[in-house]
């Protein structure tokens, strides 16, 4: 999309969503809470009906939804099996959709996802009926009363951006990884050595994105890569899967462009509360994240760490 062209699109979402909406950049429990209930039903209805909440990622010999969205799972699934572990914990499991499918094909390795929101929980909990290698607790993982095992393995994917202190969630979370165990994140990140957002309509449109996920801005890569922040963990891998998400975002946005056009309508719909402010966000959201990937701004990475070492700080 050319930028004359984001700037058309913006000015018909500024014309659904107050401009203070946009510049909230607080993450809060409160905010996620809302976002996710009550984005569930549009997750379901377009883009998958077992609760996925993240992004397939494509590849030119897979052509089911379906398994795109397993890839995150399997390549999680794969370090398990290699390294024999047994005891696994996904934070922000979200509605259960990897850690059920982890879960339903490794009978003999246990499983517990927590999450903040307590209608994802339970739809995890209905789609894991007959297992019993795994557990859903509604939890705050930003809580250090959250960690409640030692774990071989931690994963998470598409949630630790919206962690209030990231960098202290990943210390706390390393303290409970047993040694030689691994934390592995699917995420997006601000690339390395990228500059902060000076053109307006760039900054606009990351307003509109960042508030359409539901984030108060997107980590910047460099930090999480940077040895030096993270006392014993090492950072055993990053690859990048930017160009694999962008097909499935490039769809959303074509969807997003085509309810936009027809923004009175949308307007008339939010206001006698046929649809929701989720709704509007997630179409923020599609429409400007194909923008930021194309132009290099934002990445796709899935980051590997193996613990390393002993935290010797006391828990909190």
């Amino acid at each position: 999309m050319e930028k004359s062209e984001l700037n058309k699109y913006i000015l018909k979402f500024h014309s659904l969503v107050k401009s203070e909406l946009l510049s909230e950049n607080l993450i809060t429990s409160e905010i996620v809470i809302d976002y996710y209930p009550k984005s569930a039903f549009y997750y379901k209805k377009f883009h998958s009906s077992g609760g996925a909440m993240h992004l397939p990622i494509s590849f030119s010999n897979v052509v089911s939804h379906e398994e795109k969205l397993h890839y995150q799972a399997k390549s999680i699934e794969k370090v398990i099996l290699e390294k024999g572990y047994v005891n696994i914990l996904e934070l922000g499991c979200g509605m259960g959709f990897n850690t059920n499918y982890l879960a339903k094909r490794n009978s003999e390795i246990y499983f517990h996802g927590i999450d903040l929101t307590q209608s994802n929980i339970s739809f995890a909990e209905q789609q894991s009926r007959g297992l019993n290698n795994v557990k859903f607790s509604q939890a705050d993982f930003d809580d250090p009363q959250s960690y409640e095992d030692k774990y071989d393995l931690v994963f998470a994917v598409e949630t630790l951006c919206h962690s209030k202190n990231l960098h202290d969630l990943i210390e706390r979370v390393a303290n409970k990884i047993n040694d030689n165990g691994r934390l592995i994140i699917f995420d997006g990140y601000v690339k390395q050595n990228k500059e902060q957002l000076s053109d307006n309509i760039d900054i606009q449109a990351y307003k509109i994105l960042t508030w359409g996920f539901a984030l108060g801005k997107f980590k910047n890569l460099s930090e999480m890569v940077n040895p030096q922040n993270f006392s014993c963990l090492e950072l055993e891998s990053s690859k990048e899967y930017s160009e694999n998400v962008l097909p499935n975002l490039i769809t959303f946005q074509k969807g997003a462009k085509k309810a936009l056009r027809h923004s009175f309508i949308l307007r008339v719909l939010l206001r006698i509360k046929i649809i929701s402010l989720a709704f509007i966000k997630q179409l923020g959201a599609g429409l400007t994240a194909p923008y930021f990937i194309k132009n290099n701004y934002v990445g796709y990475y899935k980051l590997e760490f193996k613990k390393t070492a002993p935290i010797n700080t006391d828990e909190q």
